[in-house]
């Protein structure tokens, strides 16, 4: 006797018209799953992050120096003035404005850079003078500039008050000074 094939298996999970779900311990085990490879994934999206934040630093650095060099190599070998806070327009790197945590105007205000002696060797950059790790903002907002020249280099118009505060150290005004210093590439110019 011949019995008729059954197109559908006899399981009880396999009812007509009905669909099967997820339990709860898929879902949870779907769930543990993610939050492992989301554990393993951080650390090295971090580190990426990182890494991609100290590359444009270097950039930003790189950048400030070949502009600090432009102006010497246009100026008789004269570097970049780094004037005292407080002096005028014209006579310092960044303008002589005072920064800091507070509502100092040089925090925000991008015509100090644009009017700088050096804005017309960084292109209208303003993104040059900014750490990209630098992320906490002063009192009126965030800060333009977060790096500095040593005060050693440049002093054009400042030599007496550089060797004021440190008699022992040197002053330089001139690029070609730089071979008397220990070598020219321990030279420090921007931090």
């Amino acid at each position: 006797m011949n019995q008729p094939k059954q197109l559908l298996p006899q399981h009880p999970l396999y009812h007509v018209g009905t669909r099967r779900g997820f339990t709860l311990i898929e879902l949870l085990v779907v769930i543990a799953i993610i939050a492992i490879l989301a554990g393993l994934l951080l650390p090295v999206l971090s580190q990426a992050k990182s890494k991609t934040q100290s590359i444009k630093c270097v950039s930003n650095l790189k950048q400030l120096q070949l502009g600090w060099i432009m102006y010497a190599g246009d100026n008789n070998d004269v570097m970049l003035p780094n004037a005292p806070l407080g002096g005028t327009p014209g006579t310092s790197w960044c303008y002589g404005a005072s920064q800091g945590w507070g509502n100092e105007d040089a925090n925000t205000n991008a015509t100090i850079y644009r009017t700088s002696i050096l804005a017309p060797f960084m292109g209208g950059q303003l993104g040059v003078y900014r750490c990209p790790a630098d992320l906490i903002p002063s009192g009126n907002g965030q800060r333009i500039r977060t790096y500095s020249m040593n005060s050693q280099m440049g002093n054009l118009y400042s030599y007496d008050i550089t060797i004021g505060y440190n008699g022992k150290a040197r002053a330089y005004i001139k690029v070609s000074e730089l071979n008397e210093f220990p070598s020219p590439t321990a030279a420090r110019v921007f931090c």
